[in-house]
C-alpha cells in the first residue's frame, strides 16, 4: 500500500513538473505563451491601432495577432492651442491686456496637455538687443517662449523678430507706443499679444503669423498694410482705430467678416469655426 502511495505521489510530481515545463516552453511546445515587446512597423498613437510583430519570450513563437493595441499615451502635442482663459481686455485703456490662458491641444484624439503662458517662461530683459528703447531683436530663446518689455522699452523696431519660431506671446511693454514695419512678420507660432499703449502698428508687422489668435491693441489708432495678413486662426481682436479698412489703397490684413461688422474702436470675438464676428 505504501508502495502503491509513493507511485502516485512520484507520478503527480513528474506530472506537474512536465506541465510547468510545457506552460514555459522549456520542454515541449508553449500552452501559455508569454508575448515579448511589439516590433512596430506602423506605431500605435492615441487615436488608432499600429501593426506589428512580437515573439514568446519563452519559446520563439510569433503572435499571430499583429495588432498593437491603442496606446492612450502616445499624443501628438503640436502647434494646436486653444484659448481655455479669456483674456482681459480694457478698451481705450492703457490698463495691461491681460493674456489669457492657452492650452495645448492634442493633434489625434484632442486631449488637453500643457498650459500657456504658465508653461512657458518669460524671456523678459535677458538676450534682448535694445538700442535707444528700441528693441530691435534677441538672442537664444534659452528655453523660453514668452517675450516680457521691461518699462524702458519704447518701441519694436523693423524686423525686430522677423520670422522667429519660438515666441508664442507677447506682453508687458507699459511703455512701448510703435511696432515697426515686419516686426513679427512669419512668427508661426506666435499665439497671443498684448500691449495696452501701442498707437501704431507698422506694414506687414504680423503678416504671415498663422497661428495668431488674440490681439490686444486698445490704443492703435494707426495700422499699416496688412498688419495682420493670414488672419485665419484670429479669434479675439481690440484695436482702437475708427476702420480696418485702410490705410490708402490696401487692407489691413483682417478677414472680410471682420471688415464687414467692424465698427469702430472695441472688442470683436468669434468662436471657431464659426466665422461670425459679435462686438463686445
Amino acid at each position: 500500500m505504501k508502495n502503491t502511495t509513493r507511485f502516485f505521489a512520484v507520478l503527480l510530481a513528474a506530472l506537474a513538473l512536465a506541465l510547468a515545463a510545457c506552460s514555459s516552453g522549456e520542454d515541449g511546445p508553449c500552452t501559455d505563451h508569454k508575448w515579448g515587446a511589439w516590433n512596430a512597423t506602423v506605431a500605435a498613437t492615441c487615436a488608432a491601432t499600429g501593426e506589428g510583430t512580437r515573439t514568446c519570450v519563452h519559446c520563439g513563437a510569433e503572435d499571430p495577432n499583429t495588432i498593437i493595441p491603442i496606446d492612450s499615451t502616445a499624443h501628438d502635442f503640436g502647434a494646436t492651442w486653444n484659448l481655455t482663459t479669456p483674456a482681459g481686455h480694457h478698451i481705450n485703456s492703457s490698463a495691461d491686456c491681460s493674456t489669457g490662458i492657452y492650452t495645448n491641444i492634442c493633434d489625434l484624439c484632442h486631449a488637453s496637455g500643457a498650459t500657456h503662458p504658465a508653461d512657458y517662461p518669460c524671456l523678459g530683459t535677458v538676450g534682448l538687443s535694445i538700442s535707444a528703447g528700441v528693441v530691435t531683436g534677441a538672442g537664444s530663446a534659452a528655453g523660453a517662449n514668452y517675450l516680457c518689455f521691461p518699462d524702458t522699452v519704447t518701441g519694436i523696431g523693423d524686423n525686430a523678430f522677423y520670422s522667429y519660431s519660438w515666441i508664442r506671446g507677447v506682453m508687458g511693454g507699459a511703455n512701448i507706443t510703435a511696432i515697426g514695419n515686419l516686426a513679427f512678420y512669419g512668427n508661426n507660432f506666435l499665439l497671443t499679444v498684448s500691449l495696452p499703449k501701442v498707437s501704431t502698428i507698422g506694414i506687414n508687422a504680423f503678416s504671415a503669423c498663422v497661428s495668431l489668435q488674440t490681439v490686444c491693441f486698445p490704443l492703435a489708432t494707426v495700422i499699416g498694410n496688412n498688419a495682420f495678413s493670414s488672419p485665419g486662426n484670429l479669434r479675439d481682436v481690440t484695436l482702437g482705430v475708427t476702420s480696418i479698412t485702410g490705410p490708402g489703397p490696401g487692407t489691413m490684413g483682417f478677414s472680410a467678416e471682420l471688415v464687414s461688422l467692424y465698427n469702430g474702436p472695441g472688442r470683436y470675438t468669434r468662436t471657431p469655426p464659426s466665422t461670425v464676428w459679435t462686438k463686445q
